[in-house]
């Protein structure tokens, strides 16, 4: 008969203190979204001209998810981070540094933290480039705009609390 060993799961948490928890919470993210727009007569369908569409872009607040926040700071570093998980697949939804850039804001009335933060870029590597072709200086930050909703105003003011504790101060003495 043979016996199943146990093995140590690691979820990248592993030097972090978790300072403060949210179990329930939804993600939203500010996107941008194109939107076509044609100019043509809805009596002249059959006529359709690629030319005549306008594309103008929209920014919407798209769900990323529902999900349980983790504020986590690094032991060593110091660092701290904020880290959503998808329920149940625990699959990471938000994970991303506190920097000095970052601004927290809280409605209570709304019942949500409004973050704006700065974040490098990912290239994507299936993205490829001719030989010919100028490469494009790609920026390397994003500027994203992030908000969490949560189930009261008393745990987003708290939240909000914890965020502004956090995030590092200019040490101009």
């Amino acid at each position: 008969m043979k016996t199943l060993s146990k093995e140590e799961l690691l979820n990248g948490e592993e030097g972090e203190d978790n300072v403060y928890t949210v179990p329930k919470c939804k993600l939203f993210e500010l996107q941008t979204v194109k939107i076509e727009k044609s100019e043509e007569d809805p009596e002249k369908k059959e006529e359709k001209d690629e030319s005549k569409k306008e594309v103008s872009e929209k920014k919407v607040w798209q769900e990323r998810g529902l999900g349980v926040l983790r504020l986590n700071v690094d032991k060593k570093t110091h660092t701290a981070r904020i880290l959503i998980r998808r329920e149940p697949t625990h699959q990471s939804i938000a994970n991303f540094n506190l920097i000095r850039e970052t601004k927290s804001t809280v409605d209570p009335v709304r019942k949500h933290v409004s973050i704006q933060t700065i974040e490098p870029v990912v290239e994507d590597p299936s993205e490829t480039d001719d030989k010919d072709a100028k490469k494009e200086e790609k920026p390397k930050a994003k500027i994203s705009f992030y908000m969490i909703r949560v189930s009261s105003k008393e745990i987003a003011e708290e939240l909000n609390t914890k965020i502004n504790e956090l995030i590092p101060k200019d040490e101009k003495n």
